[in-house]
């Protein structure tokens, strides 16, 4: 084929971008709590009955002793670990474990707007395992570490889209499976939310590409086939073959 370029628009479905650049952003937008949901307001009921399987013990619950610069014993680390209810300056409300004026343990903090976060906490930061339920029927659930999306996780969107996989600093990055509602799906590399590294895309109407992608984009060496069963084998740069090819 040369080196001749030709526009994947002229060749498959109008789906032709791979993923656009809102659509790859769209799982980092939403944070487990506010800020101004750190300012302590008035205690509500206490529910110590609501994790009765839970113990009140610190170090059960981190698997270390208290520092000694937050607690002056043992014995009062246990004590502040409890499982009252508390209201915040912004109506937010949360139950579940503290460590002093600390959210710590396991807890259910429940935002104004109706947003839902059941999991664990480590110093007033959702840090651990945990699901997320936003106000608007997206939700996220796995890992969490210091109030973002941390290690394996799933994400999805009320529309019907989704993504697994691995995430950093609440994007994705690493290996993860993205899916849309149309049936379309992305099983590959993700770095700072973005395609990046090789993988496999299959469209709702039967193409498919296996290769490389860089910045949500094919870009590098890649098999692509059509669903009329055309297909190219070769060099790609920004969702045009161009480069050394067959076709």
């Amino acid at each position: 084929m040369g080196n001749t370029p030709c526009r994947l628009e002229s060749c498959i479905c109008p789906k032709t971008q791979v993923v656009t650049h809102t659509e790859g952003e769209r799982w980092d937008q939403k944070r487990v709590v506010s800020r101004s949901a750190l300012s302590y307001g008035a205690v509500a009921d206490e529910t110590e009955d609501y994790y009765p399987a839970l113990r009140n013990d610190y170090a059960g619950i981190t698997g270390k002793l208290p520092p000694e610069a937050a607690l002056s014993s043992r014995s009062e680390a246990f004590a502040r670990v409890d499982f009252d209810a508390h209201t915040f300056a912004d109506s937010s409300k949360y139950t579940g474990q503290w460590l002093g004026n600390l959210r710590h343990g396991r807890g259910i903090h429940v935002e104004a707007d109706g947003s839902i976060y059941d999991g664990q906490w480590v110093n007033d930061m959702a840090h651990g395992v945990g699901k997320l339920n936003h106000a608007d029927g997206d939700w996220y659930e796995g890992q969490w570490a210091n109030n973002s999306k941390h290690g394996h996780g799933i994400f999805a969107h009320r529309d019907g889209d989704s993504y697994e996989g691995q995430w950093v600093n609440d994007v994705q990055s690493g290996e993860g499976v993205e899916e849309w509602q149309d049936g379309a799906r992305f099983r590959g590399q993700y770095h700072e939310g973005l395609k990046n590294g090789r993988g496999v895309y299959n469209w709702a109407n039967g193409s498919s590409y296996q290769g490389q992608f860089a910045n949500n984009c094919i870009h590098g060496e890649g098999f692509y086939r059509w669903h009329d069963g055309c297909q190219y084998q070769g060099q790609w740069s920004n969702q045009m073959m161009e480069g050394k090819g067959v076709f």
